[in-house]
């Protein structure tokens, strides 16, 4: 028995070995590959693919010529290209206006309130046979303020100090202004 381990010793001492001697003869030694070169995209030209607008970027692709590989770019909004103010309600003394323009893209509507534009009194006088005021040189509008009767103190009593109103004549004339427009009342 002592025989049979022995042998059954001395055959694995050996026949494992071989076995695993045998196992790498059979592999082929092979030189290491050199890697590959990356590929070099050769692109076409940029095209558009989703055009800009006034409020929205668009897009641009590029494609490799070899491949499947592509690039995009963003194109930015172009912004409104409005045309020149058009004043649709005009603004008067006492009420405000409005003027609007259109973008000549896309139709986009823009609109802005212009401000009243007050009164402009005269320096100068209108009178009536009894009184004498300041008047807005837009409207006509009298100014409160500045109303007033006559003061008839000149050329005998007949003309006033303040606006040169003449109670003889039936004809208003602003004399003092030097307006020489006539004004019937």
């Amino acid at each position: 028995m002592k025989r049979i381990k022995l042998f059954a010793l001395l055959l694995c001492a050996f026949i494992i070995p071989t076995i695993m001697l045998m196992a790498g003869c059979n592999k082929t030694k092979t030189k290491p590959q050199p890697e590959p070169e990356p590929h070099v995209h050769v692109f076409s030209a940029w095209q558009q693919s989703v055009p800009a607008s006034c409020t929205e970027t668009g897009l641009m692709r590029r494609d490799c010529v070899d491949c499947d590989y592509f690039e995009t770019s963003t194109i930015a909004a172009l912004g409104h290209n409005f045309e020149d103010w058009h004043e649709t309600t005009h603004p008067t003394c006492t009420t405000g206006g409005e003027q609007q323009r259109s973008c000549l893209r896309c139709g986009e509507l823009e609109k802005e309130t212009l401000q009243k534009l007050g009164h402009d009194f005269s320096d100068g006088w209108k009178f009536s046979k009894t009184e004498h005021y300041h008047y807005c040189i837009r409207c006509g509008t009298k100014a409160d303020d500045s109303k007033a009767m006559h003061n008839f103190s000149l050329n005998e009593g007949n003309e006033c100090s303040v606006c040169g109103y003449d109670r003889r004549s039936d004809v208003l004339t602003f004399a003092k202004t030097g307006g020489g427009g006539l004004l019937f009342c």
